[in-house]
């Protein structure tokens, strides 16, 4: 039922990614910018709006295991319960990619991805067909927006989409949990 009230709206959103836009959205933590991973240009542009250094990298979201499995080589079945049963939001770092532009990687070739756990921003990700390349939704050194109303009119202004979906909540959303997995499947938490 709610996918059908979305329907016209990420159908939209879908569209602009795919010309290469900037969104303003809530992910299944908080606001982001989000933008197609394979639009070097939105990437770039993201790292303007949000006055980050070039060092410090982007996320990737994903809707599914089956859409991560596209991205990483080898998912340890330890990692693979955690992101199962972990009740909070898991950004997990994977050494070991495929099919990921060179843009995204960090120095170590490595890149943080989420499974997204709210239903919006999966069937975005779903129609879109490919992951959304993310982060908080403020200038670098600002506090993130736990909220809509926190996003700062800089950021808005700079956008070419802003979801609806979530838009009046109030709830004050949090960060997710960052893992990194090792080889031998040993979890280092990074951000709890």
């Amino acid at each position: 039922m709610e996918t059908l009230i979305w329907a016209d709206e990420i159908a939209n959103a879908v569209k602009l990614l795919q010309d290469g836009s900037v969104i303003l959205y809530p992910t299944d933590t908080i606001w982001g910018l989000g933008c197609a991973m394979d639009s070097e240009e939105a990437v770039e542009r993201i790292f303007r709006i949000k006055q980050r250094p070039r060092t410090s990298p982007l996320i990737l979201l994903v809707s599914s295991f089956a859409m991560l499995r596209k991205y990483v080589n080898y998912i340890h079945p330890r990692l693979e319960n955690l992101l199962e049963v972990h009740s909070q939001p898991l950004t997990v770092i994977y050494d070991k990619t495929k099919n990921i532009p060179h843009y995204l990687l960090n120095d170590q070739k490595s890149i943080a991805i989420r499974i997204v756990q709210d239903p919006y921003t999966q069937e975005l990700i779903e129609v879109l067909g490919l992951p959304i390349t993310s982060t908080s939704a403020n200038i670098t050194g600002h506090p993130f927006p736990k909220y809509f109303g926190e996003v700062s009119s800089e950021i808005i202004q700079q956008v070419d989409f802003i979801s609806t979906y979530m838009r009046e909540s109030r709830e004050e959303r949090q960060p997710s949990v960052i893992v990194r997995c090792d080889e031998n499947g040993e979890l280092d938490f990074l951000r709890m």
